[in-house]
């Protein structure tokens, strides 16, 4: 994600596949990572029950794009709100994969609950991982 190398339909024109370049979800607007992670429909809200609309949405209006975009993020989010933002993006891509591959879309407020459950499970694998070393 942060070399600009996801397989987003934009990526794909680039390096000579054919195919739209409508987004996969909405298939309205062109699909890059912005669209893809912070611009597509319904995200805004997604975001916003992950708490962290309000932040994206402050450097979104001063990023270069959607990599400077990234590690703003990754430099001024708190440690755990950082685990759920990589968490969610995960998840979002996930979501989007599930579309072409499997005919499945997955309630955006879903993607959040399982990017929440996800990192509460990894969470708890690295605490026990960590007592059965002491």
């Amino acid at each position: 994600m942060a070399h600009g190398c996801l397989p987003t339909r934009y990526h794909l024109q680039t390096c000579g596949v054919q195919c739209s370049d409508h987004c996969v979800m909405c298939d309205k607007s062109y699909e890059n990572d912005w669209h893809v992670f912070f611009v597509f429909d319904k995200l805004a809200s997604l975001w916003e029950v992950a708490e962290i609309w309000h932040i994206i949405k402050e450097n979104q209006e001063v990023a270069d794009g959607f990599v400077s975009l990234f590690f703003q993020l990754l430099e001024q989010l708190p440690n755990q709100q950082l685990l759920i933002f990589a968490m969610t993006l995960w998840y979002i891509w996930k979501r989007r994969n599930e579309k072409p591959w499997s005919d499945i879309d997955t309630n955006l407020r879903m993607s959040v609950h399982m990017a929440h459950k996800s990192l509460l499970e990894w969470q708890q694998a690295r605490e026990r991982a960590s007592c059965k070393d002491e």
